[in-house]
């Protein structure tokens, strides 16, 4: 055993360390959380009650793991929502915390990053979603085509509305309306990405479940789980090298929609990181533009970077992922020349 792992083993909170008190309301409220995920699994509270009850769970895993705690719970959540009026497919939504909060606890006992965990939770939240699809559609598939149906509708109707209010705000003020090609044009772009979209729903859902569970770790005084305190965000060099490839053909294919829209999903699925490693070197503590030198290129990128955060704030996030791409090719480029040179 290496020097850095004697210092995470030290680091890491012992299961002695976690009180039984913390334990048990972090059990309590993870029940309650699951259960009403299992009432409303259709519905916007579901997920909220899916976050909390996976973080807490989480935590309950990563102090003290036992079966018991996981078969009673699954148990539990299943027969109460049952108990609810849920139809036993249904029900099953209330165990999907226990993988999911197994993901975060084995990610942080392999020292795992946040942005390593959140991704894999959010790999684990697809493949969930496609087992629940899939039995729903053996089970109830009229319920699933209705519900489908319902939110199509729903959507479509949501995006006339606001389609309606930017053309009665242009015409007001003299300026070019949506046509109908434009509008079918804006949701053919919308579904052709729709991959991407519900990825990265997933992500911001899978990152909140994560903040929950770190939440607990810091309400239990239990903050020793992580190593060095804190549980940071980092960039690998792989992801920038597939970020950076997939933006080059999207830009380079912008007339062949099957090219570009199948690189702009990808894109847009390894954007968070990139971006919020980017913004953090930029602007960060340290960061290269909040030094006293401000160079005229310096000055030229802060100004551009204020005027993207009105005009396209997506613009801001696409120039500071390509930042953090220079920036690990620029340290692997180092570190290549620094071997040669050992």
């Amino acid at each position: 055993m290496n020097k850095e792992q004697n210092v995470f083993k030290s680091r890491f909170k012992s299961p002695e360390g976690c009180s039984q008190l913390s334990l048990g309301v972090s059990l309590s409220l993870t029940a309650v959380s699951s259960i009403l995920a299992g009432a409303f699994p259709s519905d916007y509270g579901g997920v909220i009650f899916l976050i909390v009850a996976v973080g807490l769970f989480a935590y309950v895993l990563t102090a003290r793991f036992n079966l018991l705690y996981v078969a009673a719970a699954a148990v539990v959540s299943v027969l109460i929502s049952m108990a609810c009026g849920v139809i036993f497919p249904l029900a099953l939504v209330s165990l999907a915390y226990i993988p999911l909060a197994f993901v975060i606890s084995e990610a942080v006992r392999k020292r795992m990053c946040l942005s390593s965990a959140v991704t894999v939770l959010t790999v684990t939240m697809v493949i969930l979603s496609a087992v629940g699809l899939g039995l729903c559609w053996i089970f109830m598939r009229d319920d699933l085509v209705e519900t489908v149906n319902n939110i199509s509708n729903e959507i479509v109707s949501n995006f006339r509305i606001y389609i309606d209010k930017i053309n009665a705000a242009a015409e007001a003020a003299g300026k070019e309306v949506y046509t109908e090609n434009n509008i079918d044009a804006l949701k053919n772009a919308i579904f052709l990405l729709m991959p991407s979209i519900i990825v990265l729903c997933f992500m911001a859902i899978s990152y909140l479940m994560a903040k929950v569970f770190r939440l607990a770790t810091i309400v239990a005084d239990s903050s020793g789980m992580f190593y060095g305190g804190i549980w940071p965000i980092s960039a690998s060099l792989t992801g920038s090298v597939i970020f950076g490839a997939a933006y080059i053909v999207s830009m380079l294919s912008f007339n062949n929609i099957v090219v570009y829209y199948s690189a702009a999903n990808i894109m847009y699925m390894f954007m968070p990181a990139q971006a919020i490693i980017g913004l953090r070197l930029m602007f960060g503590r340290g960061g290269f533009f909040r030094s006293g030198n401000m160079k005229f290129m310096n000055i030229l990128t802060i100004a551009l970077c204020m005027y993207f955060v009105f005009v396209s704030p997506i613009l801001l996030f696409e120039l500071a992922a390509i930042f953090t791409v220079f920036y690990n090719i620029r340290v692997w480029l180092f570190l290549i020349r620094k071997n040669k040179k050992d």
